[in-house]
This record gives C-alpha cells, structure tokens and sequence, in this order.
C-alpha cells in the first residue's frame, strides 16, 4: 500500500508540472480510482496550480520573481479530472472562492448608548446623509458576527422606536427587553457585513418600564418621580424621551422642578 501511495503522490506532482506522459496519466488514473487519499491529493494540488495561475494573471507583483502561468503549458489532462478542473477554472477566473475578497468596510457609525429606563428604548446613532441602516439587538456577551439577535430591522432611520424592530423567530416570545438584563445593540449601513457595523452593550436599570406610548403617559410618569422625590429619576427619564417631546413647554416645566427650581 505504501509503495503505491508514493506512486501516486510523485506521478500527481509530476502532473500538475506538466512532466507527465499520456501512459503515465493512465497509470496515475488508476491509482486514483483505488486509493481515496490520491483523489484528494490530486484535487488539492491541482486547486493550488489553478490559484497560482489565477494570482500570476491578476496580481503580477504577487512574486518577487516571474512565476510561469500553468493555463497555457498543453500537459495531458486526467480524464478522472477533467470536471472537477472545469468547474474549479471557472470558479477561480470569475472571481470565486480563492479570490472573493471580503466585503468593504463602511464608514464607522456612531451609535449612542440606550437609556437604560426602558426596557423598550428609543435607539439612536448619527446619520450620515440619506443613509438606511441594518439594527440588532443581541444577547449578552454576543458574537458581532455570528450571533443570533433577538429583535432586527433593515432600511431604517434614528431616531428609532424599538416597536419598529420586528422579534427574531426564536427569541422566545419576547416582545421587550428585561428590567436589570444586559444586551448589545448592533448598527450597520443597510445591505452590509455585520463586521461593519458598530455594537455598543448596555444594561437596563432593574427598575426599567415600557417606554410611555405618548408624552402624556411620559408626563405621568415624571409626575411619579418628582411627587416621590426622587428627582435624579425624574431628570434621568427626562433625557432619555425623544427630542420633540423635551421641547414641549409642560416638560420644560418638570425639567425645572427636577432641577430643584421653579
């Protein structure tokens, strides 16, 4: 068995350098069909010679040295082969697996921390230009790239309401974050590799609440803070409501009175 291994393994050698004759291809032939380690060995150095060729046309600074291109040298070819060689050359010269380079980077996202009040939270990050977005939301200590995400949402804009983030099929049955959980929130250019993208982590407050449906159910619950005493709550909450909301007059008002002033 040993000698018909190093049989093979230097008649493959010798084919794929093209020193080859056509009673040696047949002889190579039949050492493959009878031993599966041949096959192998004839498949892995013929997609080597096939890359090189691929890297000697594209890249010709590639070598220090010229480097011979195999494509043209007229070596008999394996009729065991012969499919296999096919497929590989065309993969290989229409850019497949060797040389499928990996996707570009976008440009960095700058994503801001959720508030951690509400297990709902508004998300947010800075949009450059017309841009649209990819967003998860994935469990703690998740991978960036191969984790799978509990809520996501593709083509959107900030500021984002979580219920514009639709529950992941196997994220069991939740349709909001939990009071004092940790989690992650992932944001990339639309239709780009999650490595791409931007991931903060951050932990709600074992206190957290839905976040309030509209400013009067978020007037109400500032009104709870600030009749408890519990102003630094009341000026937290504050700041983690939308913009538009913060501009309205009743809570420019409540902003006073958490500050201790009229």
């Amino acid at each position: 068995m040993k000698d018909f291994l190093t049989e093979g393994r230097e008649l493959i050698s010798r084919y794929v350098a093209g020193a080859v004759s056509p009673e040696e291809i047949t002889r190579m032939d039949a050492l493959v069909e009878s031993h599966p380690e041949l096959r192998e060995e004839l498949e892995r150095q013929s997609e080597m010679d096939i890359a090189l060729a691929v890297t000697a046309a594209r890249r010709p600074d590639a070598f220090s040295k010229p480097k011979p291109v195999p494509f043209p040298v007229q070596k008999p070819k394996s009729a065991k082969l012969l499919p296999w060689l096919a497929a590989a050359a065309a993969l290989a010269l229409l850019g497949g697996v060797w040389w499928r380079e990996p996707p570009a980077a976008g440009p960095t996202v700058v994503v801001h921390q959720p508030g951690n009040l509400f297990t709902t939270p508004l998300l947010n990050w800075e949009n450059k230009g017309d841009q649209l977005y990819d967003v998860w939301i994935l469990p703690k200590g998740a991978d960036q790239a191969t984790t799978k995400p509990l809520f996501k949402g593709e083509n959107l804009r900030p500021p984002l309401a979580f219920d514009q983030l639709i529950a992941a099929n196997d994220n069991g049955g939740i349709t909001h974050l939990t009071p004092g959980g940790e989690y992650a929130l992932l944001v990339c250019l639309a239709d780009t590799d999650r490595m791409a993208g931007t991931m903060v982590t951050f932990q709600l407050s074992p206190a957290a609440v839905e976040f309030p449906k509209s400013p009067a159910a978020a007037f109400l619950q500032v009104q709870k803070f600030l009749d408890s005493g519990d102003r630094p709550a009341a000026r937290s909450f504050l700041d983690q409501l939308p913009a538009e909301w913060q501009a309205m007059p009743e809570f420019k008002s409540m902003r006073l009175a958490g500050e201790g002033r009229k």
